[in-house]
């Protein structure tokens, strides 16, 4: 069920991850399972922010059949119940077991969750009743994440622990940086070390190359680009900083060098260099530059952009298949409205696909 779920809101149909997710929380609470509903409630939070994001975007009034003062008094609650459950399991966990593996590898998701309710709260603030209370506690909420974040990196060396994940950390370390580039958009101040949380990434990547046996962490990516997925974020964050020269020279060196590269990628690159061109004519005076390229890179771009449009499609038809057999499985504790395979991405989905795929916060399995 979390797996559907989860899958539903990666292919941008919120409503539907919404829904299994919601019906899927009832059962776990009639099973009296603890872990599941702190999953499940955490993982609806996110999908509310998916569903607000996506509200603003198409300026429509409802959606999952709620208006916006309805999400964000849901999220908020989801968040809370979340963030509860996984305090008391990590009391738990630390009175039995104190600096173990299990209890650390816990307090990375309570970590996870305290972001992802910042992450929450920050976005839907000039919504809310009292915004400045809101961006208050979302504030705390993100202090309290990297105080954690540190806690287990520093505890976890202390006590000679080598067996966390690299994936979970790097995972962490990039929803971290994505969700920080959305608040700078969003207009919040540039306090967040951001070069220093890429300079740890690139650490992590480096130390796992060194291993004699192949790393996890490049089992289903590889080395490159794992880079390619930090470089991506650095150009974002430096177009948000209005240095488009700095992006635009890790987007050549991108293009250029690699042999291979993931298409999200690519796609930001070619933005980010048609953006350079664009924003800086006095840097191009006096080059030998050719008017066809700006042309080139436009069909070149669309060319990316509809690759990739290919492939959501035939993913998305794929999650779909899956969501309805779940559903048609819980349709003695929740909805079994009828729903069908897509043959194409529509506007309001499309819209929905990129609020969901920021990649700003966790969406937790079992």
């Amino acid at each position: 069920m979390i797996r559907s779920a989860n899958a539903s809101f990666f292919a941008g149909d919120v409503e539907t991850a919404y829904q299994v997710l919601r019906d899927a929380l009832r059962l776990f609470k009639r099973l009296g399972n603890e872990k599941a509903i702190g999953v499940a409630c955490n993982n609806l939070g996110n999908c509310l922010l998916a569903a607000y994001r996506t509200l603003k975007a198409t300026k429509e009034e409802r959606i999952c059949g709620f208006e916006k003062s309805e999400i964000i008094a849901k999220g908020t609650a989801c968040f809370h119940e979340a963030i509860q459950q996984g305090e008391a399991a990590y009391d738990d966990f630390y009175a039995r077991e104190g600096w173990s593996p299990n209890c650390l590898d816990f307090m990375q998701h309570l970590s996870n969750r305290y972001f992802n309710r910042a992450m929450f709260l920050l976005s839907v603030k000039d919504d809310h009743a009292d915004p400045e209370k809101v961006k208050e506690l979302g504030m705390r909420d993100l202090q309290i994440s990297r105080d954690m974040d540190v806690e287990i990196n520093d505890e976890g060396t202390q006590a000679g622990w080598h067996v966390r994940s690299p994936v979970k950390i790097f995972d962490a370390m990039l929803s971290r940086f994505r969700g920080y580039i959305l608040l700078l958009q969003m207009g919040y101040p540039d306090e967040f070390e951001l070069e220093e949380c890429m300079g740890e990434a690139y650490q992590l990547i480096t130390t796992e190359l060194k291993k004699e046996d192949e790393s996890e962490l490049f089992a289903e990516i590889r080395a490159a680009g794992r880079m390619q997925q930090i470089e991506s974020a650095l150009m974002q964050y430096y177009a948000v900083m209005n240095d488009v020269t700095t992006a635009a020279k890790i987007a050549i060196r991108m293009l250029v060098e690699d042999e291979y590269t993931l298409s999200t990628a690519q796609l930001e690159a070619v933005k980010i260099i048609r953006q350079y061109i664009r924003e800086d004519q006095d840097a191009l005076e006096g080059c030998n530059f050719h008017e066809g390229i700006t042309e080139a890179l436009a069909v070149y771009q669309d060319r990316v952009e509809c690759a990739i449009e290919e492939m959501q499609v035939h993913q998305i038809n794929q999650v779909d298949e899956l969501s309805t057999s779940t559903r048609m499985s819980l349709r003695d504790i929740g909805t079994t409205s009828e729903y069908s395979a897509v043959s194409e991405l529509t506007e309001k989905r499309r819209i929905s696909l990129r609020q969901s795929g920021h990649g700003d916060v966790i969406m937790e399995m079992f």
